[in-house]
């Protein structure tokens, strides 16, 4: 499990940033040993469009969880990253749904229940199992940790 988890972190934040839109996409690739796989919030979706009521792409039946870390190096961009590790099914159809939205050059939103955490722009079809997100209001360590707080399962401690 844990080089699974390893492999998910390295594989998750080699990618180039895939979402233009939630904040600077100019991504250099190394990450730190502090990222790591966190459970769900129940009330995460990914939606077209920028309502809350937008068709849902990716829920939790289809996202497996959020990766996480407070020291990625962007070169110029926020050390802050996220990204949604998406099941098989979900890869499926966030594949199949951008390569329509790019068409239009269609936004998608990622939802923490009622909260919009960023809405980017897709410009092309995205067939990955990692959607990395760079949230551009997170410039802080406390932005950081409010998003994680939003996306992420309460903790059974």
């Amino acid at each position: 499990m844990k080089r699974k988890i390893i492999a998910y972190m390295a594989t998750a934040f080699s990618l180039t940033a895939l979402l233009s839109g939630c904040g600077n996409s100019n991504v250099d690739t190394t990450t730190s040993a502090t990222a790591e796989l966190l459970p769900l919030a129940e009330d995460v979706s990914v939606r077209v469009g920028t309502d809350p009521e937008g068709e849902a792409l990716l829920d939790g039946t289809t996202i497996q969880g959020i990766m996480a870390s407070d020291h990625y190096d962007t070169g110029t961009s926020s050390p802050y990253a996220y990204a949604l590790v998406l099941s098989d099914e979900g890869k499926k159809q966030f594949r199949n749904a951008t390569r329509e939205l790019a068409k239009e050059q269609s936004k998608i939103t990622v939802w923490a229940g009622d909260q919009a955490v960023c809405s980017p722009t897709i410009t092309s079809m995205l067939n990955t199992n990692f959607v990395i997100l760079n949230v551009a209001s997170v410039t802080d360590d406390e932005s950081y940790q409010a998003v994680l707080d939003a996306l992420c399962a309460p903790s059974a401690e």
